[in-house]
């Protein structure tokens, strides 16, 4: 989430702090990928790494709301992920007051 909202700072600061967090973010993904996943996955997850190729190339030129856009969307579907293990809500196989 942080590193998806360093886009949103202004100009001085944006590459000074974005990449520092993106490879904070990339050493925890891959160390996940080493320990949980088998040895092939870190080449499967490569393709995936260079999807943040065309993002440079949009924050350099006038089209980088499209970028903020795409980064708020990441920033709260994270949110949401990182939350909703915490809430007290019934999953819909279990039974729950209503039933």
């Amino acid at each position: 989430m942080a590193t998806a909202g360093s886009v949103h700072l202004p100009p001085r600061r944006k590459g000074a702090l974005a990449l520092p967090l993106a490879a904070n973010a990339g050493v925890w993904a891959g160390g996940v990928i080493a320990v949980t996943g088998a040895p092939g996955d870190l080449v499967a997850a490569l393709p995936w790494a260079l999807v943040a190729l065309p993002g440079v190339c949009l924050a350099e030129t006038r089209a980088a709301i499209a970028l903020k856009v795409v980064a708020s969307w990441l920033i709260a579907v994270a949110g949401l992920a990182a939350l909703l293990p915490f809430l007290p809500v019934t999953p819909g196989y279990l039974p729950d007051h209503l039933d």
